[in-house]
């Protein structure tokens, strides 16, 4: 009897810690769950990218996945060139297209950097339970730097926090703030060659939730997916122009976005960034060697631009391998990518790269993200010629991983 009663006890308390566990963390548990599936795709990857040399090799193997465009600030040859031309989705790197055309527009004397921007302005373009995380950290460094006063931040410090922290919602205030119009003329000033819509992200996840306009997500994503540029920028910007202006709307996608938070899975949201706003690493680069190397720019305002990009500085990582490091970062479901401009101790030239994993396989992007061993790939191969070998060949024997 006193062993069937201990047994009963120790039941009961496991079972309470256990509901208590995933009580407490019941929607990580069931998104886990709902996308069990997709957890396994690419797990035969992993293994193989735990070091920098295998990660090369990964590259070598799957261009499908990556591109990578590397060179010296005054060249026009590459140093490591890998599937440059193919177009990428930008993700969150758009928030680097937002900061070149912010300087450029401050030197016009079209924006002011000590405009000051109300916190609520900003806080209405994020929808609940999606990517919220990266709002929470832009708002905790902005009071840290004792940036807000008054609810209300500069232009200046919002510019900053989009490069960081990538809040979806400060890149689409400062998207609709600055209009896709005045973007386009100054980057295309600037040296960008062809047309780049850059799109909303809260607009681009109502367009896509089964639960807003009707019809499920296939429906929703191949009606995107048909549209010229211009046609799906503007389905986009009304749906993000809703959401701030007309309250029966918003109160319908608070609703959907509370109760089914984005209403896809991890496949879904993979497949979907096919309808984001996509550039080339090649573009990407020549781009921002344009800005930095040419006469648009006065000398103040490409010293401000690599000031506004240098945050990765405060870090030691970057600090004690690099004399300058700036640069803009994605990692989001099956992106991990980057652009940065980097003048190393290790060589005596300036770098500029850019380096996409665009809709790689889902167990992968969650091992790389969790490691930021893409990160340690982009820093490394500004420097360390055997690496870029490898990523485009089979190393010697005397190559270690």
């Amino acid at each position: 009897m006193r062993i069937l009663k201990f047994l009963s006890v120790y039941l009961a308390f496991a079972l309470f810690i256990f509901l208590l566990v995933i009580g407490w963390n019941w929607k990580e548990f069931t998104t886990v769950f709902d996308n069990s599936d997709a957890l396994t795709d690419g797990q035969e990857f992993v293994e193989q990218t735990f070091s920098l040399g295998g990660m090369a090799d990964f590259i070598r193997d799957h261009p499908e996945y990556v591109s990578v465009y590397s060179t010296s600030l005054h060249s026009d040859s590459a140093q490591l060139s890998i599937e440059a031309n193919t177009p990428r989705t930008l993700g969150s790197l758009s928030s680097a297209l937002l900061a070149l055309h912010y300087v450029y527009a401050v030197q016009k004397q079209e924006l002011n950097p000590e405009t000051l921007v109300s916190m609520d302005s900003i806080a209405a373009y994020q929808l609940p339970n999606h990517y919220r995380t990266a709002q929470e950290k832009s708002v905790s460094w902005l009071n840290e730097h004792n940036y807000i006063s008054n609810n209300q931040v500069s232009l200046e410090n919002l510019v900053r926090v989009a490069i960081e922290y990538n809040s979806l919602a400060v890149h689409d205030y400062l998207l609709t703030h600055f209009g896709v119009a005045n973007i386009q003329a100054n980057l295309q000033e600037l040296g960008l060659r062809d047309s780049l819509y850059l799109l909303p992200f809260s607009g681009l996840a109502i367009q896509l939730h089964p639960h807003i306009l009707g019809g499920d997500f296939q429906t929703r994503f191949s009606t995107l997916k048909n549209l010229t540029g211009q046609e799906r920028a503007q389905e986009v910007f009304t749906s993000t122009h809703s959401f701030i202006h007309n309250s029966a709307f918003r109160e319908k996608v608070l609703n959907a976005f509370n109760e089914y938070e984005s209403g896809i899975g991890f496949v879904q949201e993979k497949q979907s960034f096919d309808v984001f706003p996509q550039l080339s690493a090649k573009q990407l680069v020549q781009l921002f060697q344009s800005a930095i190397t040419g006469t648009v720019l006065s000398k103040d305002s490409k010293t401000y631009l690599l000031n506004l990009l240098n945050w990765p500085m405060t870090d030691r990582t970057y600090s004690h391998l690099f004399h300058y490091y700036g640069g803009v970062f994605e990692n989001k479901m099956s992106l991990a990518s980057g652009i940065d401009i980097a003048f190393s101790k290790e060589r005596q030239d300036t770098v500029v790269q850019a380096v996409f994993f665009d809709q790689i396989p889902i167990a992968l992007w969650f091992h790389m993200s969790s490691k930021y061993i893409h990160q340690d790939y982009q820093r490394r191969i500004v420097w360390d010629q055997e690496l870029r070998d490898r990523s485009l060949h089979k190393p010697s024997k005397s190559v270690q991983n």
